[in-house]
């Protein structure tokens, strides 16, 4: 769709001015960034029995302590179109698109802001709930055998004596139980591979068991080698480059002993960057533009004011290193606003504008 127009003004308008009723108002359009930064929290649990991990099963990679670290596991970007306050303007309609009715054409060109894909959040992996709830039974019932003397009728005589009692059993007794039952799973399962059963098993009755029994040992042995857990957290940051000067832009903080957190929050060397690289050179674009507006010949216009996207490459990087290259994008705010003659019948507004 064609428009031309009467008068364009950009807003705030002096006060002395007042607009006839029959206007429209547009923006300039910027661009806008969301970064997706998704962190996993890793915790390695530290085995109830990994003192004796080494000496009872012979495995001697085991977790000594409880640690837990932080990684980014991915980035992402999306962009979006949204108007810029900063740049609004009003439009006196003439009276042809007064009697033609074009305003609610232009409504249907409007400039289509881009709308961000959703985002799947991930879920936190638990701790298995055998490892969580895993509790041994710590008492030991132990008999006892000893002789007691006593006087029965009128004679000393020697009684033997059984009494049972429970006592605590040791870390190191709980551990060689558990690896006495590791043995005892390897066994089981070598004898459902190997043994000659009476009833003939289907191959997924015997799948379904062999999987049970490998299950079973994980569990046990995790009691030695400990167990790592995994939680999945997904940060949004909104980004919007104010002009070209606006290239290298704070947006998060990390470190993998505290994970992500606001800026401000952890040292500076901890920041990470979105690098803004417009590809082509701003200085002489801005300056042919100056050239022109010093030309003698030059007019100033008071027609449609628009600008244009400038393609730009955009980096993650951290302590001067690139850590991600997102690609390149459209980015409105690095280009200078042009500025038409009135009556420009040939220029299609709503390609360059969002229209109110």
């Amino acid at each position: 769709m064609l428009f031309s127009q009467k008068n364009v003004m950009r807003l705030p308008l002096d006060s002395n001015y007042i607009p006839s009723n029959q206007y429209f108002m547009y923006f300039l359009p910027q661009t806008a960034f969301k970064v997706i930064v998704t962190v996993e929290k890793n915790e390695q649990i530290k085995g109830y029995y990994a003192d004796y991990a080494d000496k009872m099963l012979g495995i001697s990679n085991v977790f000594k302590e409880n640690k837990t670290n932080f990684i980014i596991s991915k980035v992402d970007m999306q962009s979006f179109i949204i108007p810029d306050s900063n740049l609004q303007y009003l439009v006196e309609m003439s009276h042809k698109q007064i009697k033609t009715g074009f305003y609610l054409q232009i409504l249907n060109c409007n400039m289509k802001t881009f709308e961000t894909r959703p985002y799947v959040y991930e879920q936190p992996t638990q701790t298995s709930d055998f490892f969580k709830n895993y509790a041994d039974q710590k008492l030991l019932e132990k008999e006892e055998s000893y002789v007691e003397t006593r006087i029965i009728d009128g004679v000393l005589t020697q009684v033997p004596v059984s009494k049972t009692k429970t006592i605590t059993k040791s870390l190191e007794q709980q551990a060689q139980e558990a690896a006495d039952f590791i043995t005892k799973i390897r066994k089981d399962r070598y004898n459902v591979i190997t043994a000659n059963h009476e009833v003939t098993f289907t191959k997924e009755a015997l799948q379904y068991m062999i999987e049970e029994l490998n299950q079973l040992e994980k569990n046990y042995l995790e009691l030695f080698t400990g167990t790592t857990v995994k939680q999945t957290y997904t940060y949004e940051f909104i980004v919007i480059p104010q002009n070209e000067g606006d290239i290298d832009i704070p947006v998060f903080s990390f470190n993998e002993r505290q994970g992500l957190k606001a800026i401000g929050q952890l040292p500076n060397e901890d920041l990470y960057y979105v690098k803004l690289n417009p590809q082509m050179n701003l200085a002489q674009y801005y300056e042919q533009q100056d050239l022109w507006e010093q030309n003698k010949d030059f007019k100033k216009q008071n027609g449609y004011q628009y600008r244009v996207s400038i393609p730009t490459d955009i980096i993650l990087y951290h302590q001067n290193k690139n850590l991600h290259h997102f690609g390149t994008y459209p980015v409105f705010q690095f280009s200078k606003i042009f500025v038409l003659p009135k009556n420009t019948d040939c220029f299609k507004i709503s390609n360059f504008a969002i229209i109110f």
